[in-house]
C-alpha cells in the first residue's frame, strides 16, 4: 500500500529509492553496495523486497537479499 519507497531493477542494476525522505531522497544502490551481480528475481511482500542474485563478490553462487 505505501508506494514512497521501490525499486529500480534491471539484469545489471538494483536502485532502491525512498521517496519519504525529501527534499534528500534516499538512494541505495544496492548491487554496487553488496557487490552482487547477475540478479535473477526481484519479489517482494507488504514489508520487504528480496533479491536473488548469481554472483557476490564475483564468485557463483545462490545469494538471496
Amino acid at each position: 500500500m505505501d508506494q514512497t519507497k521501490f525499486i529500480v531493477t534491471s539484469a545489471k542494476d538494483v536502485l532502491f529509492v525512498d521517496m519519504e525522505s525529501m527534499p534528500n531522497k534516499v538512494e541505495i544502490d544496492y548491487d554496487d553496495k553488496e557487490s552482487i551481480s547477475s540478479i535473477q528475481n526481484i519479489i517482494t511482500d507488504d514489508r520487504y523486497f528480496y533479491v536473488l542474485a548469481n554472483k557476490k563478490d564475483g564468485k557463483l553462487g545462490y545469494y538471496l537479499l
